[in-house]
């Protein structure tokens, strides 16, 4: 049937994980949106914010946005991408809820922690608070 569509990302396998100027980025999607002309292409890159992805769309010939490992750091990544809102702090909270509650057999520190890194993100106060919790509670057992 051919190729109907293709989700580009800019890094090449050797690269890894290494940053790269964004306008390196942009220059390479621009390349790819050239070369394939009336096939449309996804965006894919380093999108952890509503402004990376405005870059893409203004600056490359993509059609739209493909959000890989982004998400995985902001799981309302997507809404906002969509919306350009702010997430409610009710809609994060309720979302830890889900989270914690939903997974039996899950809900050691560890997990809790990564829930809320999830929910939050990793510089919030929230999972700052949490951290420290779990490292009074752990110097407080260890007293014990």
């Amino acid at each position: 049937g051919g190729i109907h569509w293709v989700i580009h990302h800019y890094r090449t396998v050797s690269e890894e994980y290494r940053d790269l100027p964004r306008q390196e980025a942009v220059r390479r999607l621009q390349i790819v949106g050239e070369e394939l002309k009336t096939i449309p292409f996804f965006a894919n890159g380093d999108i952890v914010s509503p402004g990376d992805a405005e870059l893409y769309r203004a600056e490359t010939l993509c059609s739209g946005i493909a959000v890989g490992r982004g998400i995985l750091n902001d799981p309302f990544l997507l809404r906002r991408l969509r919306t350009g809102e702010t997430v409610d702090p009710g809609l994060k909270q309720k979302f830890l809820h889900l989270l914690t509650s939903g997974i039996p057999g899950k809900r050691g520190e560890h997990f809790y922690l990564e829930c809320v890194k999830m929910a939050y993100g990793a510089d919030s106060p929230e999972f700052c608070a949490a951290l420290t919790e779990q490292k009074n509670r752990r110097v407080g057992k260890s007293r014990e």
